[in-house]
């Protein structure tokens, strides 16, 4: 990880946006961290570490905490971080949970912790969005390392820089887990004893497989299955050999009754046949009759055309006879129209002598025409110069309020903008009280916040501590349940025992051949089962415990860190005032601030438009005296148009002066005229049309007339002749001949029905013939006494069947018992060569015999890379004199157990001796060392961390002159590798030979942060 960018809002000592742009470093990969005590050299690993992980680089102080007192209400806290990790880059923005100002209106707004993870891209801030949730988790994912191995490693912060050094071998171990990944060794020891367990629970559960199948197979042992097998198969054979009889002697009977079948049906057939033929004889008086029809039916279709020639000259009569009927009816009501136009016309001649006077009417007023046109425009200059006149007479009398509004508004500026000064100077004054404020109201919500915080987890610490307590409870009761059930188990396997032991065999414990008295079967004789249940649950009950107990002291630790967090801060802020107090001193302030403001801008900006109004009041007098010219002018001109007028009124009549009146009058007497015009020409043409309809009507009427006359007589020679051709083929009348002309489609029916009737006739006296052959002589046969003996016989054989079925099944079964038993015998075997394999591979990853398992056997051997690449540089700057080394004393059972332990070899003694001897400046050598050598080897090993930086808070000031100088050139040759190492130090001499530097200042409204480049 290489960090690139580094923005702070708000945070700690920086008051405002403090933008630290690691990219000016260019390629100098060294540079020092300086400033005075407190200014914030330390806050901005606070910062990179508050981004990362959300919690600070010494973990003192969370990120609500490190809200800067300078900040005003409205600024928030925030930071951004951009870096590198290979070729890709993030950015990450995170903010802690806060109180600022509303944007909108006055009092202050809760604002969440937000944190969010993007693919930074180039110079955006921000770019395309990994997640919003579990940022930390993901973080720990790029990086490769959790928040505390990245304070170890990346970030050594101020204290515990000698962390790393003189850590106990089980911590040193957590770290180098995580950072090497060797938790898949301690995974593969967990395999191995998955496995091996596996392999012995399979013999367990195969033996009681077995146990289950011999069980439901009722025998003791294997020998007595197969006997059970062979005994079962001979009682099959004797079953199949009874089936085989039963079913000869059931299929001869079957043979029998289908032959009984056949004769039964001949019978059927013949009564059935009777029935049928004595059916059809009473139908033959109906089809006599049908017969009949059909014969008229026949002589009615020769006489279907004359018919329809017949009942085609009475349609065509009848048509001719309506046509005449309408054609009189038309031409009646035209001569009655007629008459009514006749009358109609006579009225609008009346109207002739008012045509002509209207006509003279219309010449006079087309004359006038000219005159009223003229009036028009008159009229219409007169009203313009009277409306020119009234509008020059409201200007003038609009400027003279003008100028005397703008005198006014000029005087009054001059006599406001006196105050100005005073106003101003009050404005200042207030704005830093309300900043004061603003500052103390932050402060003492976030102590009010710190102390919700402190209530709630003083509430969640209680609840931990009653689960806890039922936790305890419940893991007492489930482990004595246990140790009873588990007692009364052990006491009850000497019934278990006893019922193993037969006469005459010697007992496995005591070797006795006689049992006179077996142990009796306990009242409540527990089942391996329950017991393995039991301890489950008491394992797990036990597990809820000690998870309860972690909870409850891991909430009491978080209590007693906010505890201490508020009183450190209340000894340091006193509570002077609450914030609701604070509050409304800082919107009273504020408003008062707003009212003062807005007076000054007021003020300033009428000082500044006085000047521009003086010159307005110049303008607006030269403008007044403009207007008073022009409504002069403009009142002369309306009086020339009045005369104008008047002598035009003389010679136009009053009620034509209008155009538009003259011009209604003219088109009104138009319109008489031409109404008049039209309604004369259209009745003389419908008078004409109504003529030539009557005539031509007349004449239709009588020629359908003459046509119906033909038509009749036509009608009666033509029915006279079908009449006598209807007697000679024998019907009674004509009308009878007529009637049946519609039912001749009917007679292809009749005649296929007769036809039917004749072939079922026959087929029947067919049926019934052979019939009578076939039962001749014979009896008819009993078939319910014949099916009932089937029946009984096919019983008898449908049960010998289900019992070699039940016999073959069971057989099946037993066959399927011995064939699985054999398999899991087979398994066992296996099962158990398998076992014996992985047990001993458990017993070496386990190392139960060399006290160190293969995980630690890894991690020593990693550790040994480390010490040797971290002694690369010692030697250089201890001059040769300490080597890092792995304890291999046996002396104590932890460093046995561990093997991680870190001791000192003094070249100058030629003895090895604990780290913590080390003096100060001795300590901080040997740490740098072992941080460098650590990132050489995780490097190298995983290619997924990146360990491309690191930060030194502290701990060159022990050093002296000489020391120093080899430290900072083992420091510089990290620059071949592309390392960034910061350092942050008060030592004066370090300012001399670092040439890049990040310089902290520190003023009264907060702390800035600047590169120096040399």
């Amino acid at each position: 990880m290489k960090p690139i960018y580094l923005e702070m809002h708000a945070f700690g000592p920086y008051a405002g946006k403090q933008i630290i742009d690691f990219r000016q470093l260019g390629t100098r990969q060294l540079f020092l961290i300086y400033g005075p005590t407190g200014s914030g050299k330390t806050t901005i690993l606070d910062a990179i570490c508050y981004a990362l992980y959300g919690d600070t680089s010494g973990n003192s102080r969370s990120g609500t905490n490190m809200r800067s007192e300078y900040a005003t209400a409205d600024e928030a806290t925030k930071v951004l971080f951009a870096f590198a990790i290979g070729e890709k880059c993030y950015c990450i923005e995170r903010s802690p949970e806060q109180y600022v100002a509303k944007k909108r209106g006055t009092g202050l707004k809760h604002e969440p912790m937000h944190a969010a993870l993007y693919e930074w891209q180039g110079d955006e801030m921000t770019g395309t969005l990994i997640t919003s949730r579990n940022v930390k988790a993901e973080v720990e994912n790029l990086l490769g390392f959790k928040y505390d191995q990245f304070r170890q490693v990346v970030l050594l912060p101020q204290g515990e820089f000698r962390r790393l050094l003189l850590a106990p071998s089980a911590e040193r171990q957590q770290i180098m887990q995580v950072l090497f990944h060797t938790e898949r060794y301690g995974r593969l020891e967990q395999l191995a004893d998955a496995e091996q367990k596996a392999a012995g629970k399979g013999n367990e559960e195969r033996n009681m497989k077995i146990a289950q199948y011999l069980e439901l197979a009722g025998a003791a042992d294997e020998q007595a299955l197969a006997a059970t097998i062979a005994a079962r198969t001979g009682d099959v054979k004797t079953k199949e050999e009874e089936v085989r009889v039963a079913l000869q002697q059931r299929d001869a009977h079957q043979r029998q009754v289908q032959q009984l079948e056949v004769l039964d049906h001949q019978w059927q057939t013949l009564d059935r046949a009777e029935k049928e033929l004595q059916a059809l004889q009473q139908q033959e008086t109906a089809i006599a009759k049908e017969r009949e029809y059909l014969q008229k039916l026949e002589k009615a279709e020769l006489l279907a055309e004359p018919c329809q020639h017949l009942a085609d000259i009475l349609r065509q009569g009848k048509a001719a006879r309506a046509e005449y009927d309408r054609f009189q009816a038309e031409a009646q009501q035209a001569q009655q129209a007629e008459k009514e136009l006749q009358v109609q016309s006579e009225r609008w001649e009346k109207e002739r002598p008012a045509y002509t006077e209207r006509a003279k009417q219309i010449g006079k007023l087309e004359g006038l025409q000219a005159q009223a046109a003229a009036y028009a425009d008159v009229c219409r200059q007169e009203k313009q110069a009277a409306a020119r006149a009234a509008g020059a007479q409201k200007e003038q009398e609009k400027a003279q309020a003008s100028v005397l509004s703008w005198r006014q508004k000029v005087q009054r500026a001059q006599e406001q903008t006196g105050n100005l000064p005073q106003l101003a100077a009050t404005a200042e004054q207030k704005r830093a009280d309300v900043q004061n404020a603003e500052v103390c109201l932050s402060r003492e919500l976030a102590l009010e916040a710190l102390a919700q915080d402190i209530h709630q987890a003083e509430a969640c610490w209680r609840q931990a501590i009653q689960e806890l307590t039922k936790a305890d409870e419940a893991a007492a009761h489930d482990r004595v349940d246990f140790e009873a059930v588990s007692q009364r188990y052990q006491q009850g396997q000497a019934f278990v025992l006893s019922e193993t032991l037969t006469e005459g065999a010697p007992c496995p414990v005591c070797g006795a051949t006689t049992h006179p008295h077996k142990a009796a079967k306990p009242a409540d004789f527990p089942q391996k089962s329950d017991v393995d249940r039991r301890k489950a649950l008491a394992a797990e009950s036990e597990k809820k415990r000690q998870a309860a107990e972690v909870q409850a002291k891991s909430l009491e630790t978080a209590l007693k860190e906010k505890q201490k967090q508020y009183e450190q801060q209340r000894r340091t802020y006193p509570a002077e005032k609450d914030s609701r107090t604070w509050q409304t001193y800082v919107q009273e302030g504020k408003q008062q601030l707003a009212d003062v403001d807005r007076q000054v801008k007021a003020l300033q900006q009428l000082q500044h438009d006085l000047l521009q109004w003086q010159q307005s009041l110049a303008d607006q007098e030269t403008a007044a005296e403009k207007a008073r010219q022009e409504a002069e002018t403009a009142g002369r001109e309306h009086v020339r148009q009045i005369e104008i007028k008047t002598q035009a009124e003389a010679v136009l009549p009053e009620e034509y002066r209008q155009p538009e009146a003259l011009q209604q009058a003219l088109q009104g007497l138009r319109e008489q005229q031409q109404a008049f015009d039209r309604a004369t020409s259209a009745l003389q043409q419908q008078l004409a049309e109504t003529m030539q309809a009557a005539a031509r009507f007349s004449g239709q009427a009588a020629a359908a007339l003459k046509q119906r006359e033909n038509l009749a007589a036509q009608y009666t020679e033509t029915r006279t002749a079908l009449t006598e051709q209807a007697q000679a083929y024998g019907f009674a009348s004509l009308q009878e001949c007529q009637d049946l002309q519609a039912h001749i489609p009917n007679a292809a029916t009749v005649r296929q029905a007769i036809k039917d009737y004749e072939g079922q006739v026959q087929q029947v006296q067919g049926q019934l013939q052979l019939a009578r052959q076939a039962t001749t002589g014979k009896e008819r046969p009993q078939m319910q006494v014949a099916y009932e003996k089937l029946k009984e016989e096919n019983e008898r054989c449908q049960h010998l069947s289900q019992a070699v079925a039940a016999l073959q099944t069971e057989l099946r079964q037993l066959e399927t018992y011995e064939r699985q038993i054999a398999k899991w015998q087979q398994e066992q075997a296996t099962l158990a060569k398998r076992y014996e394999t992985i047990r001993s591979v458990y017993d070496l990853l386990k190392g139960d015999a060399t006290g160190v398992n293969f995980e630690r056997y890894v991690l020593g051997a990693l550790l040994d890379e480390v010490l040797q690449a971290a002694n690369l540089r010692l030697e250089k700057m201890s001059r040769s004199r300490y080597e890092l080394q792995r304890s291999h004393s046996r002396e104590d059972k932890r460093v046995l157990r561990a093997g991680l332990d870190i001791e000192v070899f003094d070249t100058y003694t030629g003895y090895a001796r604990p780290a913590n001897t080390l003096s100060g400046g001795e300590t901080f050598l040997a740490s740098l060392s072992l941080a460098l050598g650590l990132t050489d080897v995780v490097q190298a090993y995983s290619g997924g961390i990146h360990l491309d930086t690191i930060f030194i808070d502290e701990g060159f000031g022990t050093l002296d002159p000489e020391t120093l100088d080899f430290a900072l050139k083992t420091l510089m040759e990290l620059k071949q590798g592309g390392r960034l190492v910061g350092i942050i130090s008060h030592v004066g001499e370090l300012r001399e030979r670092i040439d890049t530097r990040l310089a902290i200042q520190k003023t009264k409204r907060g702390s800035t942060a600047s590169f120096e480049l040399l």
